[in-house]
């Protein structure tokens, strides 16, 4: 999977296109000459086949990428350009299947379960007649009555075409659909009148058991839309959809910040016959449709103009377009595939994603970790926490490894996330520390080394000399047991850990300061208390504390090339240097510590 050899004597050359390069809007034809590239020079990875024509005789082509090395279990298929006047839809389709196809490396993840149906071109006659004459057509060009050149009553355009999203099987001919010839939005004679419509549909139901998600890629939003689209009422699983939605739009909003919202698909405008509608009905699990943005990303844009996306823009969204299919791929694989879900060890070897998600959500409590704290709107608890450093062991093997280095009092384990480039094992590079979470109380400190363990793992691309100079070991929560007491009520400032009480007769004062119990200037009598009940309590002897022990003898066996050493606190906005048992005597190396 990793290593394709190119034939010295291949058939098809690599087009020399600017369009491949992301420098402009590729046509039919260069579409066409990639095609038959990558199907001969990625043999056993690439498969191109037509699944019919187009009223003007073009082929109509669906590439399916396949891991030869193993059976996939879920499929998903992205189409784009039903309507032709969006062109920024098949040049979106174009990134991913480069990124599939050409950097099979550093997207091995997205095939490692999971192959991939990309239909590049769905309305070809129509995205031609767009590049070359009118470049707000919108359908296909069905010559209805055996000519394209009659005009309608007051309009610009002949009578001609079909909308192709109007010509599924699904409540076709309802609301949102037109009888008139005229209009933009004719549903055609019948339910798959259409050859590019019947094409799709065809395929979709023969390979329905193989597909997982269905994606049609339009414009203009930025917007997922979650079916039906046809009626004012919600799927069934709606929830489930919203989920994935949701995990999709913060992957793709995170790249560029050009904030996809998710809308009902009624909501956002009623439409019968709609792809996505028909790929729900059959029993595709997940169907969505995508609006990529408007013109200049501009999210007022009204009329025409929003169709007129600029090809200087194109590498933009296919970057956050990308990180969402990413997120898919992820999404399938955490809901379907062999995971392991490890809870004091109980493992899952296999859960099929037959049944719905809630059952099996609530047969095995959850599946990894719950995503919605990972969007950063609420606190995540330690169970949850502890699921997610799971996931990213068996997710990015090569890029983290996660060790316990100690237990809590009450026998929660400790864990740190190391975070390196494993390839290079010979030099040792320079070791970044960042713990969190040392005060139970202070809340805000957790996510914010979640997130730098998110960023650096998941969306290592836009951090590369962070890793690639860098060792990081983050411990995103030393006081796992304060924690979880102060999310309990009635606890909410709970500052210590959970020791037993020692010179203090109010069961509700008992712990240690972790940040008082630390072997260094432990005797002094500055900042910390002997009183038990206090706040401040620094504990009956330095490193009494099994979370201390941890972190300090962590440390110290990493002492050697440990550069730098950061503790998240609350609240202050400041960053402070040492010493703080004194104000005298700074270390040699202030000045540095202050550059």
């Amino acid at each position: 999977l990793r290593t394709f050899s190119i034939s010295a004597q291949a058939k098809f050359t690599y087009p020399d296109d600017p369009c491949l390069r992301r420098l402009d809007f590729c046509s039919y034809s260069t579409f066409d000459r990639y095609l038959s590239y990558i199907a001969e020079e990625y043999k056993g990875l690439v498969k191109v086949t037509s699944i019919g024509k187009s009223w003007e005789d073009r082929q109509l082509k669906v590439v399916t990428i396949s891991n030869p090395e193993r059976k996939a279990n879920y499929g998903i298929f992205v189409d784009a350009g039903m309507h032709a006047r969006e062109w920024v839809g098949p040049a979106v389709a174009l990134r991913l299947l480069q990124e599939l196809v050409e950097n099979t490396d550093k997207n091995i993840r997205m095939m490692k379960f999971i192959d991939w149906h990309i239909v590049l071109l769905a309305n070809p006659d129509g995205y031609e007649f767009s590049r070359q004459n009118t470049r707000f057509w919108r359908k296909n060009r069905n010559p209805i009555g055996g000519d394209c050149t009659l005009s309608c009553i007051n309009a610009k355009d002949a009578i001609c075409g079909v909308d192709i999203n109007r010509n599924f099987d699904k409540n076709f001919g309802g609301p949102g659909s037109s009888l008139d010839i005229c209009s933009e939005i004719y549903h055609g004679t019948a339910a798959f009148s259409e050859p590019e419509s019947r094409a799709i549909g065809y395929y979709l139901m023969k390979n329905k058991r193989k597909i997982t998600m269905y994606i049609s890629l339009h414009a203009y939003g930025p917007a997922v839309l979650i079916p039906w689209g046809y009626i004012d009422q919600k799927v069934e699983d709606y929830d489930e959809l919203l989920e994935m939605a949701t995990a999709i739009t913060t992957a793709i909003n995170r790249v560029h910040d050009h904030q996809y919202e998710i809308y009902h698909s009624a909501d956002y405008g009623i439409a019968s016959g709609a792809s996505d509608d028909y790929a729900k009905s059959i029993g595709i699990k997940f169907a969505f449709t995508i609006e990529l943005p408007a013109r200049n990303f501009d999210s007022s844009a009204k009329g025409n103009l929003g169709y007129e996306f600029k090809a200087k823009d194109i590498e933009e969204v296919g970057d956050e377009m990308l990180e969402g299919f990413r997120e898919a791929a992820r999404m399938l694989t955490l809901y379907g595939q062999k995971v392991k879900y490890l809870d004091d060890i109980e493992q899952i070897e296999e859960v099929k994603m037959e049944p719905n998600m809630t059952q099996i959500r609530s047969k095995y409590k959850k599946l990894f970790f719950d995503k919605s704290c990972f969007h950063w709107k609420e606190y995540c608890d330690h169970k949850i926490i502890r699921n997610y450093l799971n996931y990213l062991l068996e997710e990015f093997p090569d890029d983290v490894d996660v060790k316990t280095i100690g237990k809590s009092k009450k026998n929660t384990p400790i864990k740190v996330v190391q975070v390196s480039v494993k390839e290079d094992l010979i030099a040792k590079k320079p070791i970044v520390v960042v713990d969190a979470g040392v005060h139970a109380r202070e809340w805000a400190t957790i996510p914010v080394a979640l997130y730098l363990i998110q960023e650096l793992v998941e969306n290592r691309a836009k951090h590369p000399q962070m890793v690639e100079l860098l060792d990081w070991y983050i411990i995103p929560m030393v006081n796992p047991d304060g924690y979880e007491y102060s999310m309990e009520e009635g606890n909410r400032l709970w500052r210590k850990n959970r020791a037993p009480c020692i010179n203090c007769d109010k069961r509700n004062k008992c712990g240690v300061d972790l940040n008082r119990n630390f072997d260094f200037q432990w005797n002094q009598d500055r900042g910390g208390s002997t009183d038990g009940c206090s706040d401040i309590y620094k504990g009956p002897f330095a490193e009494s504390e099994p979370e201390t022990r941890a972190v300090a003898g962590f440390l110290r066996s990493n002492a050697d090339n440990i550069l730098l050493y950061i503790s998240l606190h609350a609240h202050a906005q400041g960053l402070y240097l040492p010493w703080a048992y004194t104000k005298d005597n700074p270390p040699e190396d202030v000045d540095d510590m202050l550059l």
